[in-house]
C-alpha cells in the first residue's frame, strides 16, 4: 500500500471513529506506515514480533486470527499509555502482517471516571489486559481510593480480553454500581467493535 493511499484511508477512518487516535500498518510485524505521522513516526521500524514486550500479544493475534485488544501499554513512539487493537492480516499463503489501531487511555478514562463518580463509587481499581506483562501494577488502568480486603470483583469480556473490576465493599449499593460499570464497558466495546 502506498503512503498516499494509507494516509487517505486513515484520515477517513479517524474522522469516522473519533475514539481512535492513530492507525499503523505492520507488514511482517514491522511498523511501516503510521497516521498521524508526526506523533507516531518513532514507531517506524519497530518489529513487534522480535520485541519481548509485544511478542506474545502479537503471536496471539496470529494464532487466534482475531482482533486482539491489549492494554494499557506504554507506546514506543511517544510513551503515552494506550490500548492497541491489533488484527493479523493473512492471504492465501498465510500471515503477511498486522493492522493496529491506537486508542489513548486518557480518551477512555474521562468518560469512565465521570460515570463512576456519578454512581458514587469512591474506591475502585480497573485492571487491563496485557499478555506481555506479568506485573499487576503495570496493568492497572485506573484506580481511586483504597480497595481494601475482600473487594467485589467482576470480569468483563471485550473481544477476547478480560478486564478485572474491583470495587471496595465499603461503597454502598455495590451490585447496582457493578451493573452500571458493566454497561459502561459494553458501550465501550460497541464504540471499539466497528474498528
Amino acid at each position: 500500500m502506498s503512503l498516499e493511499t494509507f494516509n487517505k484511508m486513515s484520515q477517513t477512518l479517524l474522522s469516522t471513529y473519533n475514539n481512535v487516535d492513530a492507525l499503523l500498518l505492520l507488514p511482517n510485524g514491522v511498523v511501516t506506515l503510521v497516521y498521524p505521522y508526526e506523533e507516531h513516526k518513532r514507531a517506524i521500524g519497530h518489529n513487534i514480533l522480535q520485541d519481548k514486550n509485544r511478542k506474545q500479544g502479537a503471536n496471539q493475534s496470529i494464532v487466534c486470527k482475531k482482533s486482539i485488544i491489549i492494554g494499557p501499554v506504554k507506546l514506543v513512539q511517544n510513551g503515552k499509555q494506550a490500548f492497541i487493537l491489533r488484527k493479523s492480516i493473512s492471504n492465501h499463503d498465510g500471515f503477511i502482517g498486522f493492522s493496529a489501531s491506537v486508542i489513548y487511555l486518557e480518551s477512555i478514562l474521562n468518560t469512565l471516571e465521570k460515570t463512576l463518580k456519578s454512581e458514587n463509587v469512591n474506591n475502585y481499581s480497573i485492571i487491563g489486559y496485557d499478555p506481555d506483562n506479568g506485573s499487576y501494577y503495570d496493568k492497572v488502568i485506573s484506580s481511586k481510593g483504597a480497595v481494601n480486603c475482600n473487594p467485589h470483583k467482576d470480569i468483563i469480556n471485550i473481544f477476547n480480553t478480560n478486564w478485572q473490576i474491583s470495587i471496595s465493599p465499603d461503597d454502598t449499593g455495590i451490585q447496582y454500581r457493578l451493573l452500571s460499570f458493566s454497561v459502561l464497558l459494553v458501550v465501550l466495546f460497541l464504540i471499539i467493535s466497528p474498528i
